[in-house]
């Protein structure tokens, strides 16, 4: 995703990106996205680098092909004139000339939060600008004998933003769905009379299957957030703070018991 908007602001293919993980004994300090806020913040920083580095590659091709920097543009790596599309450069070819004239082609960036207040842990990173909604329904059946509950439909819709990659974000919700069904009819963790913890391996703490999960249907609602890079926002921890009380409505409205007091 990072990749995706660092080539979007580069002018670059997105399939020539390669992301490298940094020795952070040499990176520069980070103190966080905190509450699912990578595709924001980071993707502030991400942006950017890349505007700077799309900055010198338009001066340089500018004075290569006797324009200014502002009557160009450049898209998939192919430098154009706005006005004549058809006058270009290449990408490599502007670069090698940077590099033989200037140096390493390189561009940099950060992001920090504006100041909203606060003290809490966390809070020097700032707390975030912006926030995505989510709406959940869940369909249960219920044995009214035998207590056991049954998840047969979930839906889920979500204000995230401008959608960076939709196949992520549909994941994101799926999964979201698998850990709020899990937290809310499966999982429970048990103790002996001296506190002892009984199931503390995957043998006996039962997570759910795949083959337990219900149809997903995940929707959108396609907004632009001003405080972001191209107005995204988060979907990670979002899609998952309205399941365990989307499926304890379900069994209420089911069989008038409400698990959550």
């Amino acid at each position: 995703m990072l990749a995706q908007m660092a080539a979007e602001a580069m002018g670059y293919p997105y399939e020539c990106m390669k992301v490298v993980a940094a020795d952070t004994d040499l990176a520069a300090h980070d103190l966080g996205a905190y509450a699912s806020r990578q595709t924001l913040m980071s993707g502030w920083a991400v942006k950017r680098a890349g505007d700077e580095i799309k900055k010198l590659i338009l001066e340089t091709a500018a004075g290569m092909m006797e324009v200014k920097p502002e009557e160009l543009d450049c898209r998939e790596a192919i430098v154009f004139v706005k006005e004549n599309p058809e006058v270009t450069k290449t990408f490599a070819e502007v670069a090698q000339k940077y590099f033989a004239t200037t140096g390493q082609l390189i561009g940099q960036g950060s992001y920090k939060p504006p100041k909203l207040g606060g003290v809490h842990k966390g809070s020097a990173v700032g707390t975030s600008p912006a926030y995505s909604c989510a709406t959940q329904i869940a369909e249960v059946e219920i044995d009214e004998e035998s207590g056991e509950v049954e998840v047969i439909g979930a839906w889920d819709v979500h204000d995230s933003g401008m959608v960076i990659n939709p196949a992520l974000l549909h994941g994101q919700v799926h999964g979201a769905f698998y850990m709020g069904i899990g937290e809310s009819i499966w999982e429970e963790v048990l103790f002996d009379k001296n506190g002892k913890l009984l199931n503390g391996n995957l043998a006996e703490y039962r997570l759910p299957t795949a083959l337990d999960m219900p149809p997903v249907a995940s929707e959108l609602v396609d907004t632009v957030d001003p405080n972001a890079p191209w107005g995204v926002k988060e979907v990670g921890e979002g899609a998952t703070t309205p399941t365990l009380g989307c499926i304890s409505n379900a069994i209420f409205d089911a069989i008038g018991i409400l698990l959550l007091q």
